[in-house]
């Protein structure tokens, strides 16, 4: 793999804490070999909830007039796993990336990833208004796409449907054993549906996708 030093310079980012960035390119499987290494599964968690926190607030900002199921829409289109992918394919995070064995075994899931940790070492390292940047150049662009665009959505899906039948948002609760998430959906704290996933993002999509199912009827 190449030095991460070496993207950095590329991206025209002044790290302070360079560890930060080798620990969001290091492989869980790297990091079981290396034992002196971090893997990136914190800062993925971390960047996951910084990309949505600023995607909302441009939304918000740039389209005032539309409703929260357009602007929900808009917001998984820009951060679906398909476009975090295709950023970090277009940035060569690949060649970055700590792992073990043959790179072709880097699918594309890995790359998504890489990018969330991306974001949560930066967002650690230089704060809010740098990530922030670093979000709008790569990712929202995206937000013109077109929602065919989008695989189905069921969290936007199950939200708009929830807010009509009972006024209210659904609460996903989640916890992690053995590397899989477990959610949990509550509707008015009553328990609607469970779903396991190696990603907290899927997880939370096959919950959404039972509730609905039990709901749109």
């Amino acid at each position: 793999m190449k030095d991460i030093s070496e993207l950095l310079n590329q991206l025209k980012i002044r790290s302070k804490d360079l560890s930060l960035y080798q620990q969001a390119f290091t492989h869980v499987s790297f990091a079981n070999q290396a034992k002196s290494l971090k893997d990136y599964e914190k800062l993925e968690f971390l960047g996951d909830a910084i990309i949505n926190e600023i995607v909302s607030e441009y939304l918000y900002k740039r389209f005032p007039n539309s409703t929260v199921g357009d602007i929900s829409k808009r917001r998984a289109l820009i951060t679906q796993g398909k476009t975090e992918t295709e950023v970090a394919k277009e940035l060569n995070f690949i060649e970055y990336i700590n792992f073990v064995g043959d790179r072709k075994w880097i699918v594309d899931s890995i790359l998504e990833d890489v990018y969330e940790s991306f974001v949560g070492a930066l967002y650690l390292d230089l704060g809010k208004n740098i990530t922030k940047e670093f979000i709008l150049k790569t990712i929202v662009r995206f937000s013109n796409e077109k929602p065919e665009n989008l695989k189905q959505d069921y969290k936007t899906m199950l939200q708009e449907l929830v807010y009509k039948i009972f006024k209210t948002t659904p609460v996903y609760k989640q916890t992690k054993n053995n590397n899989v998430y477990n959610t949990k959906l509550f509707i008015k704290n009553k328990q609607y549906s469970e779903a396991n996933d190696k990603k907290t993002k899927e997880a939370e999509q096959k919950a959404a996708k039972i509730a609905f199912n039990l709901l749109k009827n």
